[in-house]
């Protein structure tokens, strides 16, 4: 449990018990993490050819940390816990960062970033939890778009932003293929006032993007409206001159028995 850590100003954590990082972790190469529970003061850094397997562990992350998957590097989330060092003392962290090349296809190898989030992986208190693109502190690198998530079973949990794109196309020979980005199954929830008090933007942030695939997904703020009123519930899906299609899913096979449907509940449309 993050909140029963106790903590000795910032940067300090009484339990030595837990691996913290201090300095940028880079990974460079095919690297497995099973059952751990990390802390990070500094940044994690998936390099080209780097592959980070994190499977059913817990991961915290400090106000100003952030994981960055670079061109050609690769995370897969499963069944993990990513989230804030303090979720219970006002602190957000940056989220993560999927690098592309915007010049390059989705099919390039070694060209863009990717991450995928499955089997109740789980992405908690980012200010935006997955964006698809470079930032550095508050500066918006334009030629690093294209990056590529994958979500089955996901959650996106009391984020700012759950997922930002920004505008990209995926030429091949000429021709403008669907972006290889998709949300299947996944859960994008409000469900309790934002770490830093703020208001909640939007889950997904589509921007100059073609052919986001979003099926039995949900999109939630389940906050009292005494508490939250309709105008600070957030968007479920913000689209700036994106093309994307929003559908249910099936786990079994067709025909199918019992179809996921894909939902909006009680946000600011």
């Amino acid at each position: 449990d993050f909140c029963a850590i106790d903590f000795s100003g910032e940067g300090e954590i009484i339990d030595e018990s837990i691996t913290t990082f201090y300095n940028d972790l880079v990974i460079e190469e095919t690297t497995n993490w099973d059952s751990e529970q990390f802390y990070f003061m500094s940044d994690l850094i998936i390099e080209e050819d780097g592959v980070l397997n994190i499977i059913n562990s817990s991961i915290g992350f400090s106000k100003y940390s952030k994981i960055i998957i670079e061109r050609g590097g690769i995370l897969y989330i499963d069944g993990t816990l990513v989230t804030s060092l303090w979720p219970c003392s006002n602190k957000h962290w940056q989220g993560i960062q999927v690098w592309g090349t915007a010049s390059a296809s989705q099919s390039t190898a070694g060209a863009q970033g990717k991450i995928t989030i499955v089997n109740g992986g789980t992405i908690e208190n980012a200010i935006i939890a997955v964006r698809l693109a470079k930032i550095d502190g508050l500066k918006y690198e334009a030629g690093f778009e294209g990056g590529i998530i994958q979500t089955n079973d996901a959650h996106f949990i009391n984020n700012r932003t759950g997922v930002k794109f920004y505008p990209y196309r995926n030429m091949v020979s000429g021709v403008e293929m669907d972006n290889l980005s998709y949300f299947r199954n996944s859960e994008f929830l409000t469900g309790a006032e934002l770490a830093d008090e703020s208001i909640p933007e939007d889950f997904l942030h589509l921007n100059g993007v073609k052919g986001i695939n979003i099926n039995g997904c949900s999109f939630t703020n389940s906050r009292p409206e005494q508490e939250a009123g309709m105008s600070d519930r957030g968007i479920g899906i913000n689209s700036y001159d994106a093309n994307f299609t929003v559908s249910w899913y099936c786990a079994s096979s067709y025909p199918c028995e019992e179809p996921v449907l894909s939902t909006f509940t009680n946000l600011n449309y």
